[in-house]
């Protein structure tokens, strides 16, 4: 126990919180844009749904739901990591 506790305080004293606090607000600020080019890879990966001969609107809308789906999941996942305090 007394191992851990001295383990935290010397990271505390590197700085490593303040340099993940500038990570996250540096990915914060990008993300937007990061996560707008990720939409429109899986719309245009998903298109030849709709485009073909054999139409699938359901398979292009779930394809869609899907990403949107999981960019939740991994935003909320990583919100929650970094709402921690070690």
């Amino acid at each position: 126990m007394n191992l851990m506790l001295l383990s935290i305080s010397s990271l505390q004293d590197l700085g490593i919180g303040q340099a993940t606090q500038t990570i996250w607000d540096q990915v914060r600020e990008n993300a937007p844009i990061i996560l707008a080019i990720i939409f429109v890879g899986v719309v245009l990966f998903n298109i030849s749904k709709v485009v073909g001969a054999e139409r699938d609107y359901k398979g292009f809308i779930a394809g869609i739901l899907m990403y949107f789906f999981g960019v939740t999941l991994l935003v909320a996942g990583v919100t929650y990591l970094l709402s921690l305090s070690f």
